[in-house]
């Protein structure tokens, strides 16, 4: 079973700042969140 993430606008607004700013700790926070979603009860 796929999950899809659902964030607050105050995650997106953290995700996007990361993302330009600060790209290793917005790619590891991606890849987190990624296993989190493929299996959430690890």
């Amino acid at each position: 079973m796929a999950y899809k993430p659902a964030f607050t606008d105050k995650m997106q607004e953290e995700l996007a700042y990361r993302k330009k700013r600060d790209r290793i700790t917005y790619e590891q926070a991606t890849k987190k969140i990624a296993l989190v979603l493929e299996n959430p009860l690890r």
